[in-house]
């Protein structure tokens, strides 16, 4: 760690997760090289500016001294002035002529039209309501516009999302890969961000950074961290890796609790269920492990056929969403791994094969996958460039609930309870909807790479957002309404952000 810092001191490389303005952050935009192809097409040197109609090679002079043109010889024979005196007192007779035929037809029409509301002096239009008579002593006009006049209609007002992101972190060597999840904002206000083979964690109320891995850092190149996972409640971490290791740490001291193999391939995704961590590989294996054994490996989802790039529990911890890059959303029931439904390998591990749904409307990898915190059993999850959708499902009958084209890669999908919205992560973009009209209310960019993760704070008001640009976003995006919402109390913690949401 020191080593790093003198490093930094000298100017040997960017500091990771250290705050950067919004010139800096264009800078970490790898640039693309220009190439001849792109160049629009114009006119040459030797395209002529103007030619003669009929004759090659000749242009038309411009001389100010000729009098004369193609059409008439000599100018010099013409009363111009005359000439319009005339053509102006023919064109004003003739417009005489059509008022006083249009002034006689308008007659005609007047009287077979009009003539019995003449005779009775009724009118064609008039107010349904007369206006009030008016009170001697008072005022006609003030009679008029005070007692007919209509209730306003209610203006629909919006609340403000800044379009700005709040804060922006250097994060330099981030991994640019779509199927990995490296980005985690635990409860204890610690934001997790693996920048290859090294863990930082940001504190988002003192602003301080810390190496997670210190004095034991990885010396294989080779190897990189994939995956990180703070457990719910508490300090502790996991890792998933390259290799396939899965790797606790307790954040608190900086160090490694435990290690635990079983994957053959890396280890992409991760979820806490309580005292049981979940795991997705690249063999489209998925690992339960109860961390507080010997055995740690107790059960597994076997069905997907490649990669694991998205799990998440239900808030109930009933139901498990698994999204692969095998474009298939599975919904696995904890009660199959201890149920008939199980088969028991040769290690002892109970193995499920058949989830409750398999949901295949997918056509492209589902990496985003998030449970609705407020409406049991919904699931929303997301599609990659291929397919581009926001899908909403009842996960208890497996059918699609709605679908929404956003025109671009899906990296995730965030709910809030404060204001019933999803937001959504695509292409180098965030967009926040409406729920259930999936009607948009606002956009963010600011990104110049794609967005490869996002995470919410502890109290729901910020959004975090890792991108391909080398760059962290944090975005406040659901702060409430103070005048709407009732005071928190003061035992009432969810996270150490400061209690005006604002980040240090």
């Amino acid at each position: 760690m020191a080593e790093r810092k003198s490093m930094l001191q000298k100017g040997g490389y960017r500091e990771p997760l250290s705050p950067i303005s919004l010139s800096q952050a264009a800078s970490r935009t790898p640039m693309r090289k220009k190439t001849s192809n792109m160049t629009a097409k114009t006119p040459t040197a030797k395209t002529p500016l103007a030619k003669t109609p009929g004759k090659k090679g000749t242009s038309i002079s411009n001389s100010s001294t000729s009098d004369y043109d193609r059409f008439i010889p000599n100018r010099a024979l013409m009363n111009n002035k005359l000439g319009h005196h005339m053509l102006m007192k023919l064109k004003k007779n003739e417009e005489t002529e059509d008022d006083t035929d249009k002034e006689d037809f308008s007659e005609l029409m007047r009287q077979n039209l009009n003539g019995e509301i003449e005779k009775t002096g009724a009118r064609i239009l008039q107010m349904k309501i007369k206006a009030p008579q008016t009170k001697e002593g008072e005022v006609a006009t003030k009679m008029l516009y005070t007692k007919s006049k209509p209730t306003p209609a209610k203006f629909k007002s919006t609340r403000h999302i800044p379009s700005v992101a709040d804060k922006i972190l250097d994060a330099p060597e981030i991994v640019d890969d779509y199927y990995l999840n490296l980005l985690d904002w635990g409860q204890n206000g610690l934001i997790a961000v693996p920048l290859y083979n090294a863990i930082y964690l940001w504190n988002s109320e003192s602003g301080t950074v810390e190496e997670l891995f210190g004095e034991s850092p990885i010396t294989d190149d080779n190897i990189m961290v994939t995956s990180v996972k703070w457990i719910t409640e508490g300090m502790h971490i996991a890792v998933g890796m390259s290799n396939g290791n899965i790797e606790l740490w307790d954040a608190a001291v900086n160090k490694r609790v435990r290690s635990m193999g079983g994957h053959p391939t890396r280890v992409g995704s991760l979820d806490w269920n309580q005292h049981i961590l979940t795991s997705g590989a690249r063999s489209g294996s998925i690992f339960n492990h109860d961390v507080r054994v010997a055995s740690h490996h107790v059960s597994s989802f076997l069905h997907h056929t490649q990669e694991i790039c998205g799990l998440q529990w239900s808030p109930n911890g009933k139901l498990l969403a698994s999204g692969g890059n095998d474009n298939v959303l599975n919904v696995w029931d904890m009660a199959s791994t201890s149920n008939g439904n199980a088969t028991t390998n040769d290690a002892g591990v109970n193995e499920v094969r058949t989830p409750l749904h398999s949901l295949c409307e997918h056509m492209a990898a589902v990496k985003a996958v998030s449970w609705c915190p407020w409406q049991r059993n919904v699931l929303a999850s997301g599609g990659g460039t291929v397919d581009r959708h926001i899908r909403i499902w009842n996960a208890q009958t497996g059918t699609c609930l709605n679908s929404l084209d956003t025109m671009n890669q899906i990296s995730g999908i965030l709910w809030s309870d404060t204001y019933k919205e999803i937001i959504c992560s695509h292409a180098n973009q965030m967009t926040i909807w409406k729920y259930p009209s999936m009607t948009r209310e606002t956009e963010l960019t600011g990104h110049t790479g794609r967005i490869l993760n996002i995470t919410s704070s502890p109290n729901g008001v910020f959004v975090a957002s890792a991108g391909a640009d080398e760059t962290l976003r944090l975005w406040k995006c659901f702060e409430a309404d103070q005048k709407k919402t009732r005071p928190a109390k003061k035992d009432d913690s969810r996270g150490p952000i400061s209690s005006d949401n604002n980040l240090r």
